[in-house]
């Protein structure tokens, strides 16, 4: 999720491939978790599917 959306937008990953996003600007954030620990969690295909829709989603608004 880099670069920000917004000067304002902060996230947070977690050992699992979970994580926490937030744009205070644009009132947008989503919380995603994971049952499993995956060894590289910033490549699975879910969390960068999520990511994507996240962005396209946040820059259409």
């Amino acid at each position: 999720m880099s670069p920000f959306i917004s000067p304002a937008a902060f996230r947070h990953y977690g050992i699992s491939g979970s994580f926490g996003f937030a744009d205070p600007t644009l009132d947008l954030a989503i919380g995603y978790i994971t049952s499993h620990i995956a060894p590289d969690a910033t490549n699975d295909p879910r969390t960068r599917a999520l990511r994507a829709a996240l962005m396209k989603s946040a820059t259409t608004t």
